[in-house]
């Protein structure tokens, strides 16, 4: 079973802007005229989201995912102050009270962040579609895990494109070498056909690594 969280700094921006949005002006406004009431904020989500985590493995969650839905609005520099050190907070945290606990972590838009998404230290890397798969493998090392990255756009094609991108996804991963759970890298998207996500699980679930 998996456990889920969204990040501090997802959570911060939904807090502050109270609802979606494509800029987060009123987070960044925020961040910049009160830094120090920013950082406090962010370091109460923190341990909320470490005791939240903590308390769905205790209910039986056998691995825990991060999301970090709009890390990708934040410069680099800045996720490097805002968003970086808590997310590696609540890993750290995590894994003193479950050392073995796989934890993995995702970014949304994330081509700019893969180095930084490996300093965060998780034990599996789920890349966004927007990355791609080999260059994100070798950007942030071949000592962690890989999640992902099928474009969830494939699947309004047809049943044979699905196929043919989940086995070139789960090839690229094999050749690299590294250990991966097929996925896409993002949520399906709303008016995807029913069965064509169901030819995709169906597909992932037969397809076998050779080593």
């Amino acid at each position: 079973m998996i456990g889920f969280c969204g990040s501090p700094w997802t959570l911060a921006a939904y807090s502050i802007e109270g609802q979606s949005s494509k800029e987060f002006n009123k987070t960044k406004e925020f961040i910049t005229k009160n830094i120090d009431e920013a950082h406090l904020f962010l370091s109460k989500l923190a341990d909320a989201c470490f005791l939240y985590l903590r308390k769905q493995v205790q209910a039986g969650a056998n691995v825990i995912q991060i999301f970090d839905s709009w890390a990708a609005q934040l410069s680099p520099r800045d996720f490097d102050v805002f968003a970086g050190p808590y997310i590696k907070y609540i890993i750290e945290e995590s894994k003193k009270q479950c050392p073995d606990l796989p934890i993995i972590l995702y970014i949304s838009n994330s081509g700019a962040l893969v180095e930084r998404m490996a300093q965060c230290n998780p034990d599996i890397i789920s890349l966004c579609h927007t990355v791609d798969l080999q260059e994100g493998i070798h950007r942030a090392g071949k000592q962690f895990a890989y999640q992902g990255n099928m474009d969830a756009g494939v699947l309004f094609g047809s049943k044979d494109m699905i196929e043919k991108r989940v086995l070139e996804t789960i090839k690229t991963a094999e050749e690299e070498g590294v250990r991966h759970i097929m996925n896409l890298g993002h949520g399906v998207q709303q008016g995807t056909p029913e069965e064509n996500v169901a030819h995709f699980f169906e597909v992932a679930k037969s397809a076998r690594y050779s080593k």
